[in-house]
């Protein structure tokens, strides 16, 4: 990744038209309340702001004190932020890898009474979901994963195994951005949509811009993180009604932020 950007800058191109080329100019987002906890009282107002505030849809942790509870403590705490969300949004958990099979199948029925709309990572082993897909199409939830899947041969097998309803690589652990926009495309290819992860938003953000709104509808913006990871840049990513503008600019990110007296002096002969 550090070699596109290097190459997006000797040439004064985006990183997109290095890919390819864009074909959208916004990319959506959706919010990942990953930092909070969804048992707070104040949990479900976040949730009616998130909806409010036009990203694409939410995401929540699913806290391992519920994992080990069960439903009905699961449901008591789900059910008000899926209330405030509204019914109309998109309102999804990430399980962390913190369920067996047993406790996870016993979970869907909730998670499908909720209408939540995409699971990820239930189980800590991506062979577990084969043993999962019964319940969670029968519930009508989306299985998702991916993001540990690090070599191009792993997500291959990932993907034409048939293992995953949507696909959540991250392009800083899985390979760099050929790899990655290689796996969407086989992704696509096999119906299953990309949502990636949101470790590396700037890198992703190049990607989704190549990509059609079918191959990848939207990229993770991490509510609590992602403003700590953007402070070091001296031209941080703002999300504007839950988007994002394609590059227009060469580098995958703004410089880090280094005072003009200390800055290095960079000669390209």
């Amino acid at each position: 990744m550090a070699c596109w950007d290097l190459a997006s800058r000797l040439v004064g191109e985006p990183v997109p038209a290095l890919l390819g080329g864009p074909v959208r100019s916004q990319v959506p987002l959706y919010a990942s309340a990953l930092g909070l906890d969804p048992a707070h009282p104040a949990a479900p107002e976040a949730a009616a702001w998130i909806s409010q505030e036009g990203w694409w849809g939410q995401k929540w942790p699913l806290p391992r004190n519920l994992v080990d509870e069960g439903p009905a403590a699961l449901a008591a705490v789900l059910a008000p932020l899926r209330e405030a969300a509204g019914t109309q949004a998109r309102f999804m958990i990430d399980g962390l890898g913190r369920c067996r099979v047993d406790q996870a199948k016993r979970l869907l029925p909730v998670l499908g009474d909720l209408d939540v709309a995409v699971a990820e990572d239930l189980t800590p082993h991506t062979a577990d979901l084969a043993r999962l897909h019964g319940a969670a199409d029968h519930w009508g939830v989306a299985l998702a994963g991916g993001e540990h899947t690090l070599t191009a041969r792993d997500q291959h097998a990932l993907l034409t195994n048939a293992l995953l309803d949507v696909f959540q690589l991250e392009p800083a652990w899985c390979g760099g951005l050929a790899t990655s926009l290689h796996a969407i495309d086989t992704a696509a290819a096999l119906g299953v949509p990309t949502l990636p992860h949101g470790d590396r938003v700037a890198a992703s953000l190049a990607l989704a811009s190549v990509c059609t709104a079918v191959a990848v509808p939207a990229l993770e913006w991490h509510l609590t993180l992602e403003p700590l990871r953007q402070h070091v840049f001296t031209e941080a990513l703002q999300p504007a009604d839950g988007t994002l503008p394609a590059p227009t600019c060469p580098g995958l990110s703004a410089p880090p932020a280094v005072p003009a007296s200390t800055a290095p002096q960079v000669v390209i002969a």
